[in-house]
């Protein structure tokens, strides 16, 4: 929950002026300076403690304030003390070392000169001279004045006028260190009550000086006949800033404030945002983010269109010991007299050592409402409760879950609504035969509105083992069953008559896997080639009369090959006996890359019908799978994933990606071949092929602080644009300024008109940032 926010006035955005005087600017730029060294500030008690003492005052003269008196000399100096627990003690008394330290008796005048550096607390004084005055307890420090205050806060000044323990006074020629970089200059300061630095004709920026040229004006500044900071509210204030972008005034306002750079949080008035959309016409608002307390906050963003009227969104967030919360949503009666809204949530409890609790939500009033809003555009969205054991060797689950598609072929009647799901999963410990159990079991129960209700109750148990012969050979050993009972109703299989029953499924399988490594080394490279075979045996599941809700779209991969089942889920079982066979060779370069391809298919006794006839399986002799990665430098990457016909060895699935370059230039592409899938409600198919390149920064240039990035997907199916995008940045230690342009095309699947968005946005760092959004 560390939200840096940044308070801005709301008359400050109706009052923007632009102001006309670029030699005000050129007068201010000179203000902030370089300070000199800080660490003679910050100096260590032990190198205190090393100093020689004084030289010996006059005859007569009292020892420093508070110090223990000595005849004739000074008190030995004195490292300052650590900050107290409690609040500090205005009178404790105030200790200081010297080069000479001389006594006016009739004044009652102590005056220090030759680097001094006096102490009350944990608030240190440094300068060339100081001044002191017993009656009025009033301290004047003249020549490279510096003042530490306890939160770490430097303050610089030519002169200065303070009282007994430094936290009052006057400064001329003041200028300030803050967090984060922030530095503040003024002609004259006053300080009050140990928390207010009241500023005149002064200047706040968090640039660093030109190294080239000191006396150059900042990127950015913020300059103001009044300012105030006030340590204790954690708030800077301006009456009547400026701002100057490279020392020529752009903007006025009549009064602007923020929290200082050390506020991780505060409550107040976001920047602005302002934009133009296809759907909303032009758009503006302002949001208000709140700080409830230390574990919440929220923000509440109206925004107002043209078209559509007044949006409300809001958020709310709340972090506990044991998790968090938080709740966000918006809602409009858009232009039709319609209600239109969404609401998104999560929480993570943990309840104790093992069990975790929580819930995401997520629904929307329509289908279009999130992208046309401006509120993304999600396939589909998740409603699910939850909660969650662990154990050393086991896991439980009990879920539910609620799904709203986002597309034109998705249907509300039809959604499921999983009601609850239950699972328990337990792995063994090895057996002396060096082999493993492991079972799971659980349930789920699916209703719909309209269509096919259905519960499953079963579980699957499994017991593997490896060995290792003479020759190195890997042989791995093991069986499964599956056991699952069904009861359904209104389901409907490839006629029009609904069906209503109950079944049952039990699969057993026994499978046996053999590797060989085979390793050789050619002087500081490694070849590594392993052939691999695995045979399987169970009974042929031919057509299976079940309901189907977890294994409809299957993607036959070398991820799979070896897979006692293929379907994504457990409602279809492969089934059968078959034989998997893959070689897979691999280089190992001496920088630590590697060369690597894998090649396999898979046979089948019988034919499955059960499988789709584009998913590489249906027929006996599977479609081949392979692999490939080069991995053989820092700046190279490829990774490549392909199927090929078993009879034409066509290419039928791809899918590949490049990496090409390190900063300051790259590039990253991919392919996609995906086939259509009946089953998985894929109707056509996808092909398409993009890529993204990035530039910057180029180190030790003109352009170091700029990086950028171009792009485009292009579907050759369709052979159409899919998108493109742009970016550029420039960021450096006070400013960031982004652009990016994202044009997006038609995508009738979510219902969904294409468009431009333009995205502006200039952030002056600790201040706050303006951006201008178009779609």
């Amino acid at each position: 929950m560390r939200r840096k926010a940044r308070l801005l006035a709301g008359s400050a955005c109706l009052a923007a002026l632009l102001a006309a005087s670029a030699a005000h600017a050129q007068n201010q730029r000179s203000q902030l300076w370089e300070p000199r060294d800080t660490r003679r500030a910050l100096g260590t008690a032990r190198e205190q403690a090393l100093r020689p003492p004084a030289p010996a005052a006059a005859p007569g003269a009292p020892a420093a304030p508070g110090a223990p008196a000595a005849p004739g000399v000074p008190a030995a100096p004195a490292p300052p003390a650590a900050a107290p627990a409690a609040a500090p003690d205005r009178n404790a008394p105030v200790t200081f070392t010297a080069a000479s330290i001389s006594y006016d008796e009739p004044t009652q005048t102590v005056t220090a000169t030759g680097r001094v550096e006096a102490w009350q607390n944990d608030r240190i004084l440094q300068a060339d001279r100081v001044t002191f005055d017993r009656r009025t307890g009033i301290a004047r420090a003249e020549g490279n004045v510096v003042l530490v205050e306890p939160d770490g806060q430097v303050l610089f000044a030519e002169r200065a006028t303070l009282n007994q323990d430094f936290s009052a006074g006057v400064a001329q020629g003041m200028r300030g260190l803050l967090a984060e970089n922030g530095r503040m200059a003024a002609t004259a300061a006053r300080r009050r009550d140990g928390r207010l630095t009241e500023m005149f004709r002064g200047v706040y920026t968090t640039c660093d000086p030109c190294e080239r040229d000191p006396q150059r004006a900042p990127l950015w500044q913020i300059s103001a006949r009044r300012a105030q900071h006030d340590q204790l509210d954690k708030r800077v204030e301006y009456w009547g800033p400026t701002l100057s972008m490279a020392g020529i005034p752009v903007l006025y306002l009549p009064y602007l404030s923020h929290p200082d750079p050390t506020v991780e949080r505060a409550s107040g008035l976001l920047p602005p945002l302002l934009g133009q959309s296809t759907t909303l016409g032009a758009f503006f608002s302002v949001p208000y983010y709140g700080v409830l307390d230390d574990q919440s906050d929220f923000t509440v963003e109206p925004i107002y269109s043209t078209q559509e009227g007044l949006i409300m969104t809001g958020e709310y967030r709340r972090r506990f010991n044991s998790g968090y919360f938080t709740l966000r949503g918006s809602g409009t009666n858009d232009s039709q007299g319609d209600w239109r809204g969404h609401i998104l949530g999560a929480s993570r409890f943990t309840v104790n050592d093992t069990w975790r609790t929580g819930f995401d939500l997520a629904r929307v009033s329509d289908i279009s409402y999130l992208r046309n809003y401006r509120f993304g555009s999600p396939r589909f969205l998740t409603t699910r409760p939850f909660v969650e054991g662990f154990w050393p060797r086991s896991y439980a689950l009990v879920d539910a879950s609620a799904y709203q598609g986002l597309s034109t072929i998705d249907s509300f009647t039809s959604a499921p609504l999983v009601l609850p799901r239950m699972l328990f999963d337990y792995a063994g410990p090895p057996d002396r035969f060096g082999g493993r159990f492991g079972f799971d079991v659980g349930s789920f129960s699916i209703t719909r509105s309209s269509g096919t209700d259905t519960l499953r109750l079963g579980g699957r148990a499994g017991w593997s083992t490896e060995l290792v012969d003479g020759i190195g050979s890997r042989w791995t050993f093991g069986g499964r069953l599956d056991l699952y009972g069904y009861a359904f109703d209104d389901f409907t299989r490839g006629n029009p008559t609904s069906l209503s029953g109950t079944s049952g499924v039990a699969h057993p399988q026994a499978f046996g896997m053999w590797r060989l490594p085979l390793s050789r080394r050619y002087g500081e490279f490694t070849h590594v080639i392993e052939p691999i075979i695995q045979g399987v045996i169970g009974p042929n599941t031919g057509s299976n009369p079940n309901p189907n809700e977890d294994s409809r779209d299957v993607e036959f991969t070398d991820a799979n090959l070896f897979a006692l089942n293929r379907f994504p889920g457990r409602d279809r079982l492969e089934g059968g006996a078959r034989l998997n066979y893959g070689l897979r060779n691999t280089l190992f370069l001496p920088n630590g890359g590697s060369l690597e391809a894998m090649f396999g298919q898979s046979l089948r006794a019988h034919r499955d019908d059960m499988f789709d006839p584009q998913s590489g399986l249906a027929g006996r002799s599977s479609d081949y799978v392979a692999r490939l990665s080069i991995d053989p430098l820092p700046w190279l990457g490829v990774a490549y994933r392909a199927r090929f016909a078993n009879d034409q060895f066509r290419q039928t699935f791809s899918d590949l990606s490049a990496s090409i370059g390190q900063q300051p230039l790259s590039l990253t592409a991919s392919y996609v071949l995906v086939p259509p899938s009946i089953t998985g409600n894929r109707l056509v198919r996808r092909e398409e092929v993009g890529g993204v390149g990035f530039v910057g920064p180029f180190r030790g240039t003109f352009l170091e602080h700029w990086r950028g990035a171009a792009g485009a997907y292009f579907d050759m199916e369709q052979n159409k644009l899919v998108s493109t995008v742009f970016g550029a940045v420039y960021e450096d230690e006070c400013f960031i300024f982004n652009v990016r342009y994202v044009r997006s095309y038609t995508n009738t699947a979510l219902q969904a008109e294409g468009g431009t968005t333009i995205l502006f946005q200039l952030t002056f760092k600790t201040v706050g940032e303006f951006g201008f959004s178009a779609f």
